[in-house]
């Protein structure tokens, strides 16, 4: 018995010999801070450190609160977690709610607006202690457009409006439910120009009429479209259904190319060229490249005559507007 107190003595004397080593080996480099490097304090990791999130959709990451070393004292305070970074349509919520405890792993729900343009945004996580600690870590999101649904079809006068008249309108007569003889469904949209006004309307000479197919409220670019409803990524081209009254009639077709406060992202715009039609319905296509930036549409669609082409004025109708992949 006295043999096995006489070793716990001895243990115990160890351990009080390494203890006050460290102490005066911290000492030899912090002075009288020796306390700062050793007072109680937290760190935040995060892991992964970069995810992947769809414009309009959920991701999630994790934090841990770790105590900073198993030499100093234990934190043992609340910890306020606060995410921020490049765009402020970015939330974040935490599970648990914060503040959390240290030795604790969070839940990071991370939920981007539509409106977030695709690319790689940096954000910054922020602990705060209760007495005014704080540690960081940096992470980032990458935002990507949603994948396309397979077969992408959208209808062109579900989204856009034929409000922008151009040039000459008093020589436009529109009608979007002309029942005359439709290509599909029962109405079809009917456009006249009657050719009466000789004026010119730009320096290039254009004396002519045209029509825009706007997005609600945009009204030439002074209003930018909601990119999650307007983004027609998915889109390879636009099609559509055409004919004049008798055939020969002459017009050119376009898509984006609106310029203003806030211009088209298709710029300048597609267009079929000068064309002329048959007094049949036929399709005419737009195609896009994969240069072409589909993200914000303002012009889903325009008509553009010109007196020259049709000097005694043109009936045109149109039907089944649409992009498709």
């Amino acid at each position: 018995m006295a043999l096995i107190k006489t070793i716990a003595t001895i243990k115990r004397k160890n351990w009080i010999i390494t203890i006050t080593f460290i102490i005066g080996f911290l000492s030899m480099f912090f002075g009288n801070n020796i306390y700062d490097v050793c007072k109680p304090h937290f760190e935040v990791f995060i892991k992964p450190l970069e995810i992947s999130v769809f414009q309009g959709g959920k991701g999630e990451t994790y934090a841990s609160i770790k105590n900073a070393s198993i030499l100093c004292l234990d934190y043992k305070e609340p910890v306020n977690l606060e995410a921020q970074g490049q765009q402020q349509d970015i939330k974040f919520t935490f599970s648990p709610e914060a503040p959390t405890l240290p030795n604790f792993d969070c839940k990071v729900i991370v939920e981007v607006n539509g409106k977030v343009l695709p690319g790689k945004y940096k954000y910054t996580l922020t602990g705060t202690g209760e007495n005014g600690l704080t540690h960081s870590s940096d992470f980032f999101i990458t935002v990507k457009v949603p994948p396309c649904p397979s077969p992408y079809i959208i209808e062109v006068d579900q989204y856009f409006v034929p409000s922008g008249f151009m040039c000459n309108t008093n020589d436009i007569r529109l009608d979007t439910r002309c029942s005359v003889s439709p290509f599909s469904g029962t109405t079809c949209t009917r456009i006249e120009y009657t050719a009466r006004t000789n004026s010119q309307c730009s320096t290039d000479g254009w004396i002519g009429a045209g029509i825009y197919w706007f997005c609600v409220g945009c009204n030439w670019g002074q209003t930018r479209p909601d990119p999650k409803k307007y983004n027609f990524s998915c889109a390879k081209r636009l099609v559509f259904m055409a004919k004049g009254e008798n055939g020969g009639e002459i017009a050119e077709f376009k898509v984006g190319g609106v310029t203003g406060a806030n211009s088209d992202s298709v710029n300048p715009p597609r267009t079929t060229g000068v064309i002329t039609l048959t007094n049949n319905w036929r399709e005419y296509s737009i195609d896009f490249t994969s240069g072409d930036n589909l993200t914000s549409m303002i012009g889903g669609f325009c008509w553009v005559t010109d007196r020259n082409w049709n000097p005694n004025g043109c009936i045109i109708y149109l039907d089944d507007i649409k992009f498709v992949d």
